[in-house]
């Protein structure tokens, strides 16, 4: 598909430590030191307003504020933007004439590397404002690709809905001043809620399918929280570090031993068309085997308590567990097609309509404010941090930064448990650029220790000519618990080196995740 884009016409530009494999078809390919990305973002709104290429009846018509965000970027010139970054000062002009001065569709997104380095929620927020400046948004009577379907088939104006700031209201972490985002307190702060003393103190967790031993930032930090709850419940068909620590495994079914539907709550970014399958279970559950579905232990335990529970707004039975088909034809109550028909659609469901933009509501409509006053504050922060890495490069204990690395072999914790992918990768190298291997005297497959301010880990060096100098470029969420060095066996944690305790991000609580500044030490052998 990214190569039928480019042959239609479509320009692509990649900002990236390292030349990833989609770097390789960029039109524009920007390769910076990790944890620029804000920085980048604003200096290319700040030529884009320049030079007066944003949409500018869309910002009349939907942008409240305009000019705050022309005065708050007016500090991030592409020259100093260009010296902190450590790139050409062009390559943010040759960006900013791509998206808009000679594009006028496609918009800009995030992943992993800028999403879990300092400051990254500004650095959305600035992502979001080059999306809202240049107008890349569905309008009226336009056709949306995919409207969704199981979440419901319902008109979508073209207007700008406002919402609130969820994190500001109740309930509140006991740490910090977080509130909830979606719904959800913030991992960053579980192992603080659950080994500090104290009213609201979690003692009790279920893990659904997740591996928080493995998974989450201050890695001895985490393993303790979790070692002292009173109970802690995994619900997980594999042997993972999190069920290492577990009272009780609840293993479920698998997906051939279930119905099921395609996941809904990501659909409209998933899938290119409203579509939905029912897939049947196509095996039986091994004879005596003791499975409990996830949906199924929460029904037990609220029946116990005598509460109620619903789902996708329907009451559930508290006497008689529902079945598979009850739960699934409940979570597509609200598609455009009848149940029936959708569960016997043997390689799933197109639906046929196209749903248009419908005209914005003018009693309901609101305007995009890109900044508000804690954007604006911490955009002054960022400038101020640039100035001071700039002043300090060179100097200091950490010359390296640690940047984050998508696999292809796995996804989080997700592939570890597989003999077939654990055979193919059964570790995560410490890539470095070929030039940084030449200057520390190292070779394919050295030990090496790599180490922040907090603590240290030792790693296998591994040449490799996409990642920029200065950079070090590892995998997340390998390793084991703390202790096991079985490295070619499990890898290592970089959560090793990332604290908790300190740089830890407004609203989201995410720590510093990337762009971690570090130094690479050879080492004689394994731990």
């Amino acid at each position: 598909r990214l190569r039928d884009a480019k042959a239609r016409g479509m320009k692509l530009i990649v900002i990236d430590p390292r030349r990833t494999e989609t770097a390789e078809y960029a039109d524009v390919f920007i390769q910076p030191l990790p944890g620029n990305d804000t920085l980048i973002l604003a200096a290319i709104i700040r030529i884009i307003l320049g030079e007066g290429w944003h949409d500018q009846a869309f910002c009349q018509q939907h942008v409240a504020d305009v000019d705050a965000l022309a005065k708050a970027v007016e500090p991030f010139t592409p020259a100093f933007v260009a010296e902190v970054a450590d790139i050409p000062a062009e390559s943010l002009w040759q960006a900013a004439a791509a998206f808009a001065r000679d594009g006028k569709r496609g918009t800009v997104t995030t992943a992993t590397g800028p999403s879990m380095s300092p400051f990254c929620n500004t650095m959305e927020q600035m992502a979001g404002g080059l999306n809202a400046i240049c107008g890349r948004f569905v309008r009226e009577g336009e056709p949306i690709a995919n409207p969704g379907l199981l979440l419901g088939w319902m008109p979508k104006p073209a207007q700008v809905m406002a919402i609130g700031r969820s994190w500001e209201a109740e309930p509140k972490s006991r740490f910090g001043d977080y509130g909830t985002i979606g719904g959800e307190m913030l991992t960053g702060l579980l192992a603080d809620e659950i080994l500090t003393p104290g009213e609201g103190q979690i003692r009790c967790l279920f893990s659904v399918g997740g591996n928080p031993a493995a998974a989450v930032p201050d890695h001895h930090k985490m393993a303790k929280a979790l070692e002292s709850l009173d109970l802690l419940v995994c619900m997980e068909p594999f042997m993972t570090a999190t069920a290492a620590l577990a009272d009780y495994i609840l293993p479920p079914r698998m997906q051939y031993e279930r119905a099921d539907l395609n996941l809904a709550l990501f659909e409209t970014a998933i899938y290119l068309e409203p579509y939905a399958r029912y897939t049947p279970a196509v095996v039986q559950v091994p004879a005596d085997s003791e499975l409990c579905d996830e949906w199924f232990a929460f029904w037990t335990i609220a029946r116990g308590l005598g509460l109620g529970l619903s789902c996708n707004g329907v009451e559930l039975d508290m006497n008689t567990p529902p079945s598979d088909d009850d739960l699934l034809s409940i979570l597509a109550r609200n598609a455009p097609v009848d149940w029936q028909a959708l569960k016997s659609a043997p390689l799933g469901y197109r639906h046929p309509e196209t749903m248009v933009a419908a005209p914005a509501d003018p009693a309901t409509a609101s305007r995009f404010t890109l900044v508000p006053s804690d954007v604006g504050e911490e955009l002054t922060q960022v400038l101020d941090d640039g100035r001071e890495r700039l002043a300090e490069r060179g100097q200091g204990p950490y010359p390296f930064r640690l940047a984050t690395r998508r696999s292809r072999h796995r996804f989080n914790t997700v592939g570890h448990q597989s003999p077939y992918l654990r055979k193919l990768v059964p570790y995560n190298p410490a890539y470095l650029n070929p030039g940084d291997m030449a200057s520390l005297g190292l070779k394919d497959d050295d030990w090496i220790d790599i180490v922040s301010d907090h603590d240290q880990l030792r790693a296998r060096a591994m040449a490799d000519d996409s990642v920029r100098p200065g950079v070090v470029s590892m995998t997340h969420c390998f390793g084991y618990l703390p202790g096991d060095n079985d490295y070619d066996r499990h890898g290592v944690s970089t959560n090793l080196l990332i604290s908790t305790d300190r740089d830890m991000q407004s609203i989201s609580a995410m720590p510093r995740m990337s762009a971690i500044p570090v130094a690479i030490r050879p080492a004689g052998a394994a731990l």
